[in-house]
């Protein structure tokens, strides 16, 4: 039996260990949808810990408020628990296999796949308006880029995250025992996008985040809002260019009043703010309650959110300078950077934390519900 393996099975005989403790006590009753889906359950196996694992939203307040937990004898640290399962969780739903050890080397694979694209893109450019395309003045970006080779890499980036999801979010929905076919539950699916764009769960019932440190605040709702209502802001600002270009043939530069620019600028503020605040949060914060590997695929995650919003920006603002295609070459390097990564690193907790709400959603609708072992003892 392999090293993985033997670490995966005992973290998992680890959390039943702990969870057994918690579903006893129920003192954290409220604050999150765990302490719900648990009540719900006479016992635990591999798959609920999974389940269990991405419906926790890392709140921490159950570790505070828990009077078993570090240094009491019992031990409990679900916060770092659950961050060590969700690890567990991307590396066994990379696909392929073989690329599984990808998150375990973010910062390098961040970096090779950025100088990657920085070389193809930078070849590009050069090849289209000789040596001097980056440091020239261009009236478009597509002087720079060609449009056509724009448009195919963002289309084949965006089928190839959808195709990586559906396989990855399948796998893990087939782990933690979830059916296909309530993969479409209507009433379930509206619950839980409302909690996703409400940020319900960021509240902990309504006593706040326990994060970074012990106090109640919704600091980290506000910074994780600003990332993901910054990162939607910015896909409008794309679809909205995509339809100007292919339904009406308007072609940027566009001005600073027009859709693309307000939703970029906009979008690109949100995240800037939302990343800067989370990196200092994220430094702040007590290390022992989290997994050292996922921390590392946050910060990449963040960062690269980050340098493309401000690069971004730094396009739009000297796009009538002759650094313009430097930068443009910079930010698509980035950009493709991080979809690159997507089905490799932090960023698959978007299918995985909402598969989750899911489940949890149609089981407290009744459906797909874990009914308990014939003659299992009430906990």
């Amino acid at each position: 039996m392999s090293e993985a393996v033997t670490s995966f099975i005992r973290n998992i005989e680890e959390s039943e260990r702990q969870y057994r403790i918690c579903n006893a006590c129920r003192h954290c009753e409220g604050f999150c949808p765990v302490w719900d889906a648990m009540e719900r359950r006479n016992f635990f196996d591999a798959g609920d810990i999974k389940f269990f694992s991405y419906l926790c939203h890392d709140c921490r307040d159950c570790f505070y408020a828990c009077p078993y937990s570090e240094p009491h004898e019992f031990g409990l640290n679900i916060p770092k628990l659950n961050s060590t399962i969700r690890y567990q969780i991307h590396s066994e739903n990379t696909w392929p296999k073989a690329a599984s050890g990808i998150m375990n080397r973010s910062y390098l694979s961040g970096a090779i796949v950025f100088l990657a694209s920085l070389m193809v893109l930078g070849a590009i450019a050069i090849s289209t308006n000789g040596y001097l395309s980056l440091f020239s003045y261009h009236s478009t970006f597509y002087d720079v880029i060609p449009y056509n080779i724009m448009d195919d890499a963002g289309l084949a980036l965006g089928f190839y995250i959808l195709g990586m999801w559906i396989i990855q979010g399948l796998s893990y929905w087939k782990s933690i025992g979830g059916r296909k076919r309530h993969l479409f539950n209507i009433r379930a699916n509206v619950i839980s996008m409302y909690e996703v764009f409400s940020h319900k769960w960021f509240k902990a019932g309504e006593l706040g985040c326990d994060y970074p440190r012990e106090t109640g605040t919704r600091t980290r709702m506000f910074f994780h809002g600003a990332m993901f209502f910054g990162f939607i802001s910015a896909f409008i600002a794309t679809m909205i260019a995509a339809y100007l270009q292919r339904f009406i043939g308007v072609n940027p530069p566009y001005s600073y009043i027009s859709g693309p620019v307000f939703f970029g600028v906009l979008g690109g503020a949100l995240m800037i703010i939302g990343g800067s605040g989370f990196l200092y949060m994220k430094r702040i914060s007590d290390k022992q309650k989290a997994d050292n590997r996922m921390l590392k695929a946050d910060y990449l995650v963040i960062y690269l959110l980050v340098l493309i919003s401000i690069t971004g920006l730094a396009t739009l603002a000297i796009r009538a300078t002759s650094f313009m295609g430097l930068i443009l070459v910079i930010h698509l390097s980035l950009v493709g950077t991080l979809f690159a990564m997507v089905p490799f690193g932090k960023m698959n907790h978007i299918i995985f934390r909402y598969l989750s709400l899911l489940k949890n959603n149609l089981e407290a609708g009744g459906i797909g519900v874990k009914m308990p072992a014939p003659g299992a003892e009430s906990s």
